[in-house]
């Protein structure tokens, strides 16, 4: 024991947080080399991969929202879930990195998805309440309807998130010094 009054030194511990950081960096530089090199072409066809993944995902919680919410409230909540898997993949995997925040991405993200679910509900309900009864379609009509909702408004969440959410940060030149920082 250290005479009293007298502190005793404390040993240095191992960094585990920088350790962490860095392997973690390093597992999404290496998911995104296989991602880049296994796609068929680019950027687009990454995003549509993890949006047919996000879709089954989709599928299974609107099937599980379906069972006790109407049919529209069931594809909101389907969309919710799908947007959050979908932001964590497209953000790790393929879009770049950004100079910006994560919530400010997040935030981002959700106003393309607002978007999105817009353009997804309303087809969906479109051909669950009119299209596939006036063809008389009644196998599968959720799924149909859920999948003809998804598939219109891929191209628009592309676009989106390219030119949006995951945007390069502009670099502005600085501001010309006033006349008050002088003073």
């Amino acid at each position: 024991m250290a005479p009293k009054g007298r502190r005793t030194p404390v040993k240095a511990r191992p960094d585990y947080w920088s350790w962490f950081e860095s392997r973690t960096r390093l597992f999404i530089q290496e998911s995104r080399t296989i991602v880049a090199s296994n796609l068929p072409t680019g950027q687009f066809a990454g995003f549509v991969s993890i949006g047919i993944a996000s879709a089954g995902l989709s599928l299974l919680a609107r099937y599980a929202a379906n069972q006790i919410l109407p049919f529209e409230a069931s594809v909101v909540v389907a969309h919710i879930v799908g947007m959050i898997f979908s932001f964590a993949l497209n953000r790790l995997l393929i879009f770049p990195e950004t100079q910006r925040s994560v919530w400010d991405e997040l935030a981002r993200f959700t106003l393309v998805n607002l978007m999105s679910l817009a353009i997804a509900t309303g087809m969906s309900s479109w051909f669950y309440r009119i299209v596939l009864p006036a063809l008389d379609i009644q196998a599968y009509s959720g799924v149909i309807a859920h999948l003809a909702g998804l598939g219109a408004c891929t191209v628009p969440s592309f676009l989106g998130h390219k030119f949006f959410s995951f945007r390069q940060q502009e670099t502005r030149p600085a501001a010309p010094p006033s006349i008050r920082a002088k003073w």
